[in-house]
């Protein structure tokens, strides 16, 4: 599942450039080259309400329900972001139980934010209650062009709560690796009989087949 960041301050300045606009180019990019036959989900908060609407802090929406990749539907739904509202990372991360429903093994999330929780709750203490209900999550946190060590150290602690990475993502190249190294999952391909016949990673387009690469 992506879990991304469209509270209002993405429309800040990096290099002359919007925030947003450049996270929404290399999720464009990143999307096109994820192999059609994955399994993804998309949540974005902070997009619906400004900051000062009384449910902001509910502000996130799961635009692409878990299920085969749709790169058509994915792309327009990161195409129409416009950043308004607040950051209510752990109100998000709590929606993942549900978000996932009964997809069985385990599960990876990669959250991408340029800022730290902002509605009072505790994504750490979310993912305590994910981890309590028998989930099977790890969380890859990308932070982009977070300010300060603080928030910085709040966030690679989510992570190494699930075993998950922390991206620090200072600028443009750096995003777009920090999202490909958290989307690189390996995989097996296994026939109706359970044998494995292929593999690779979630983030290539090609399999291994035959016991040869390709």
């Amino acid at each position: 599942e992506l879990i991304l960041d469209a509270s209002n301050s993405m429309w800040g300045q990096l290099k002359g450039q919007a925030k947003i606009a450049i996270a929404k180019d290399v999720m464009t990019r990143i999307i096109q080259h994820l192999p059609d036959s994955a399994q993804v989900a998309l949540r974005i908060y902070g997009h619906q309400r400004p900051v000062h609407h009384p449910s902001a802090c509910q502000d996130s929406e799961l635009v692409f329900p878990f299920a085969k990749i749709d790169k058509p539907r994915l792309l327009t739904a990161v195409s129409t972001i416009k950043p308004r509202g607040m950051t209510p990372i752990a109100y998000s991360l709590q929606q993942v139980a549900s978000d996932f429903r009964d997809a069985p093994g385990a599960k990876i999330v990669v959250l991408l934010t340029d800022g730290m929780e902002e509605c009072g709750g505790s994504p750490s203490a979310a993912v305590a209650e994910l981890q309590a209900k028998g989930l099977q999550v790890k969380i890859h946190v990308v932070g982009f062009a977070l300010a300060d060590q603080a928030t910085k150290a709040e966030m690679a602690h989510l992570a190494e709560l699930t075993g998950g990475l922390f991206f620090d993502a200072q600028d443009v190249e750096q995003l777009r690796k920090a999202l490909e190294q958290a989307l690189t999952v390996p995989y097996e391909v296994l026939d109706a009989s359970g044998k494995t016949v292929g593999g690779s990673t979630l983030g290539r387009e090609h399999a291994r087949q035959g016991g040869g690469d390709r």
